[in-house]
């Protein structure tokens, strides 16, 4: 664990003070699958065939447990003249998914599927590295004990060292998380097209303030 303190006081009289102090916890988290984001649009006249289109894609799509998803957007499209007159063109339908798989070959009966349906258009998002959401919340839960239970170490330093006899008054925490960000990618061919990026860590920060009274 890295951490950074820094203290000062306030409030100084006869009768004691308040200590302000900060301190950080840090964790960092190996990836340990890949995702990738995936939508695909379809634009015609009309609605209902759209609609239907969407619904044989998203019921084809639930034999990917490994992909989430599935809902839809359907908006008509207009045409202005003269800025004023509006004329309906048609319809543009959306539907999204998102996937984690730990290889990327995994991914290649979705990509096969999605190609099947070449009336639509398929748009590809950012292939990137993430961690378990389980994980994560595991590891922010850790560093939430760490920050908890840390007051009690401080003040029995201080104690045994003869500096100051305190008592936390006050805790308040922040939990922050980094990982570099990548570009989008559009129109997808294949699976064997993607470049694996590099694994970047996840850092899980927790900020954390205490207020304790001392004499």
């Amino acid at each position: 664990m890295k951490y950074l303190v820094s203290a000062f006081l306030l409030c100084s009289s006869l009768f004691g003070y308040e200590l302000h102090l900060s301190k950080t916890f840090e964790e960092k988290l190996a990836p340990d699958r890949l995702q990738i984001g995936f939508s695909l649009t379809l634009r015609g006249e009309d609605s209902d065939k759209i609609k239907e289109r969407l619904h044989s894609l998203a019921n084809e799509m639930q034999e990917y447990a490994f992909c989430h998803g599935g809902s839809y957007t359907l908006s008509p499209e207009y045409a202005y003249e003269n800025n004023q007159l509006r004329k309906l063109l048609g319809y543009s339908g959306r539907i999204s998914y998102e996937c984690k798989v730990a290889q990327v070959k995994k991914l290649d009966s979705v990509v096969e599927l999605f190609q099947e349906y070449k009336d639509m258009q398929l748009y590809q998002g950012a292939l990137q590295w993430s961690v378990d959401e389980e994980k994560i919340q595991q590891t922010k839960a850790a560093l939430e004990l760490q920050a908890i239970a840390y007051p009690k170490q401080y003040t029995a330093m201080l104690l045994d060292r003869n500096i100051a006899a305190c008592k936390v008054k006050k805790i308040s925490l922040q939990t922050n998380m980094y990982t570099p960000m990548r570009e989008n990618i559009r129109a997808l061919k294949s699976t064997s097209s993607m470049v694996t990026p590099s694994k970047d860590d996840l850092s899980i920060t927790l900020q954390s303030s205490y207020v304790y009274e001392c004499n």
